[in-house]
């Protein structure tokens, strides 16, 4: 079977296999398996076709290349209320991503990648975990679900500037579902699964400086989606859920021949989208321009990471992910849903040259386990999570 074959066949299971992944709130700790195994630290040096994500501006270095890779994501989630702990029953996600290059001159380059990029998933054995603080008397009828799942298309484009300098742009295609069961406390029925569409910028630029200093930064304009009709009555602005603004910076640095260096700095604008960023209120209805949403607090993530050559066949990686978590004590009942609790991610990777251009990319990740007191109106919600994740990932060079 040829490579656009593959691609093609990869692209159906990926689009079959729309699962969740929250890790920095509900983003990947990194893109691309190098990545991960980085702590997530690309945007100076991007090293395969996941720079469309990372760092468009990369993604001329990659020349023509294909990547695929699966992940297994193990979150491990539970909500106590009043002393009754409810654990989670969706733990083990499979989710494949995949990315094309190929140059157009020896100065300009084309790519495609399919990212499962986001999303918040819990399933909970109870109906009676929610009751509404404006009528205390109402309970869900259903047992707790809520599933979003994120699928990005992103055909992207970069080119050289100079010898050091390159900059790049992808658009960000994006496909997302979202369903809800149990939440009938608040007046909302079960409505089964809703979708949405939507269209957003990513613009980068990278340069090295010296040769062994290498910068980069990057910008993801807020993705404006389609509402959820189903869901007019749950999100904020009759069931917007738009994908916030993003930037980074980072630096690589090569600090001998074999061991480099790498650190990004990266900032995810929950706060401006109000589904999202809202607080709880009962002033407003759900659904309501002002209405209550996850009252996610803006990130700022800091990933360092190092890679070792080891010898021609073999490159060692290490990182660490870290971040103050988006959810305030005060915010942590509607966060049954969403329970982005973690804020450090330790990782390990591996690459092994497999010869005539090819190679195996391995990463694993740990995030300690977090706990959240819910306090003020989300009192006696408290929330708990931890997580692994294991990437394998296969690159060929053409």
């Amino acid at each position: 079977m040829n490579t656009l074959n593959v691609f093609k066949v990869a692209v159906i299971v990926l689009m079959a296999s729309l699962s969740t992944y929250a890790t920095n709130g509900y983003f990947q700790h990194g893109y691309g398996t190098r990545a991960s195994g980085m702590g997530g630290a690309a945007i100076a040096a991007p090293e395969d076709t996941f720079a469309t994500v990372n760092n468009p501006a990369g993604l001329v270095d990659q020349k023509n290349r294909f990547d695929a890779e699966l992940t297994w994501f193990n979150p491990i989630r539970s909500t106590t209320l009043m002393g009754t702990e409810f654990q989670s029953g969706a733990t083990s996600f499979l989710m494949p991503n995949l990315g094309y290059s190929s140059l157009i001159s020896e100065t300009m380059s084309w790519g495609l990648t399919f990212v499962a990029a986001g999303g918040m998933n819990t399933t909970y054995d109870s109906p009676s975990l929610f009751n509404n603080p404006q009528t205390p008397q109402a309970v869900g009828t259903t047992n707790i679900y809520s599933n979003l799942a994120q699928m990005y298309l992103i055909p992207s484009w970069s080119m050289q500037l100079n010898r050091d300098h390159s900059v790049g742009v992808s658009l960000n295609v994006v496909y997302q579902t979202f369903e809800a069961r149990g939440l009938q406390a608040f007046g909302i029925q079960d409505q089964g699964q809703d979708t949405s569409t939507g269209f957003g910028l990513r613009v980068g630029w990278k340069g090295r400086l010296t040769e062994t200093l290498s910068l980069g930064a990057t910008y993801q304009m807020e993705t404006t989606m389609s509402a959820f009709s189903k869901y007019k009555g749950l999100f904020a602005e009759q069931g917007k859920f738009n994908i916030p603004a993003t930037y980074g910076i980072g630096a690589q640095f090569k600090a001998t021949e074999s061991l480099t260096l790498a650190l990004d700095s990266t900032w995810i604008l929950y706060s401006a989208v109000k589904s999202l960023g809202n607080k709880m209120t009962q002033t407003a209805p759900l659904g309501a321009d002002n209405g209550s949403g996850f009252g996610w607090a803006d990130q700022n993530i800091l990933k360092l990471g190092l890679a070792y050559t080891l010898n021609e066949d073999w490159t060692l990686r290490g990182g660490l992910n870290s971040a103050k978590m988006p959810v305030s004590s005060s915010q942590t009942m509607f966060n049954v849903l969403a329970p982005a609790v973690i804020e450090s991610h330790y990782t390990l990777g591996a690459t092994m040259n497999l010869g005539d251009g090819a190679e195996l990319n391995l990463s694993y990740m740990y995030a300690p386990e977090v706990k959240l007191t819910g306090t003020d109106m989300a009192t006696g919600y408290d929330l708990k999570m931890k997580q692994q994740d294991l990437h394998i990932g296969y690159s060929l060079k053409m």
